[in-house]
Parts: C-alpha cells; sequence; structure tokens
C-alpha cells in the first residue's frame, strides 16, 4: 500500500506512525490520510453522514479513479486530532497508538469491513489487532 499524507493542523505527527503499518496491510492500492480539526471533520460528517457533530474518523472507498493512472486508489481516509487527543486520554493510552488505531480502523473500512453485528465487530478487531501488534 502506498499513502499519500496530509497534515492539516499544526501537530507534529511523524508520518512513520502510519506508514510503519503498510506492510502489514495486503493491499497495492494507495490510500490517502489527512489529518484535520474537529471543526473540519465535523463539516465532512454532517454533509456525507447527515450528523453533525465531529467524530475519530471517516473513511470513504473509492471504486477507480482516474486521478492517478496505472495505480488504484484504495480510498481517502480522515482522522480528528482533536477527538484522537480525547480518546486516548479517555482510553490511557497513548496518542501515537490512537492515531494509529483509528488509521487501520480506516483502511479496515476501505478493504471492506464493517462492524455492523457482533461477528463483523470481533472479525474487524482481530484484524486490525493483528496489524497493530
Amino acid at each position: 500500500m502506498k499513502l499519500l499524507y496530509s497534515n492539516q493542523v499544526g501537530a507534529k505527527i511523524d508520518k512513520r506512525i502510519f506508514t510503519s503499518l503498510l506492510p502489514k496491510i495486503k493491499s497495492a492500492k494507495i490510500t490517502s490520510l489527512t489529518i484535520l480539526d474537529d471543526a473540519e471533520i465535523k463539516k465532512i460528517n454532517k454533509r456525507y453522514r447527515g450528523k453533525n457533530k465531529p467524530t475519530d474518523v471517516i473513511s470513504f472507498a473509492y471504486e477507480d479513479s482516474e486521478q492517478f493512472p496505472g495505480e488504484e486508489m484504495l480510498g481517502e481516509i480522515y482522522i480528528s486530532i482533536d477527538t484522537a487527543r480525547r480518546q486516548s486520554k479517555e482510553l490511557s493510552h497513548t496518542l501515537k497508538y490512537e492515531l494509529q488505531f483509528l488509521f487501520v480502523h480506516g483502511v479496515l473500512h476501505l478493504l471492506g469491513y464493517t462492524h455492523e453485528t457482533e461477528k463483523d465487530d470481533a472479525r474487524m478487531m482481530a484484524a486490525a489487532n493483528k496489524i497493530l501488534e
């Protein structure tokens, strides 16, 4: 997998916390990752999901992409740094781990994983844990 990375907030976030996970993700496609704040992800959440509140991660899968001829685009992932910070404190783990978890969660959605049933959720968590270990 190839990663296009954009940090649109002032936070110092090393791209390598995400690229270090790529060898464990079985996909030859390109994924974009954008780090936003709560205000920006709230706009995306409202526009595409009808929810007028911030969220931690949103992903959009692509069917195909003309923007990258010869290479397939898997999709886009947006992570809110503000929500990630709050959740890392609430869950008593590092911000790095929370960002990695949210990135993997977004990638798994792009690969077709869901968490609509308990069985689906367990399958998705097992896949996430395997990548994060």
